[in-house]
């Protein structure tokens, strides 16, 4: 959960809320607490940026594996893009997308038209759906 982790990995570096808020821009220290507490979830944006500063990828940081990952990771990727090729890579359409009821069309046409990114469940459901690691479809690896 990612709670815990991010509770572990702050305890690990030695670092307060206030530290973990200038590396997120200026991000609220209630926001923080609330993700440390388990009563919210960072945006997909936000969670990027914990996972680059912790050098751990997002599988782990959320609690989805054990593993913090092999340490050399990329840049984001725009998600448009990355979501793009790996639909390509997949062969999956749009229309595979909403027919099989993984993600509504206008959260799709907003991902592609760079209007909105995705929430972290959305990305969850992605990843399962593509069977494609979380990092991966962020573009990170």
């Amino acid at each position: 959960m990612l709670s815990d982790v991010l509770c572990e990995l702050m305890d690990e570096k030695g670092i307060s809320p206030q530290d973990l808020q200038t590396c997120l821009d200026g991000t609220s220290i209630s926001k923080i607490y609330a993700w440390m507490e388990g009563r919210n979830t960072p945006l997909v944006d936000n969670l990027i940026k914990l996972a680059d500063y912790f050098n751990c990828s997002i599988e782990y940081l959320i609690g989805r594996t054990q593993d913090m990952g092999s340490g050399k990771f990329k840049p984001a990727v725009p998600f448009d893009i990355q979501f793009r090729k790996i639909l390509k890579e997949k062969k999956v359409s749009q229309y595979r997308l909403l027919k099989d009821k993984i993600i509504s069309c206008g959260n799709i046409d907003f991902w592609l038209n760079k209007k909105k990114i995705p929430s972290v469940s959305s990305v969850i459901k992605l990843a399962d759906y593509l069977q494609v690691d979380i990092d991966y479809l962020l573009g990170r690896v």
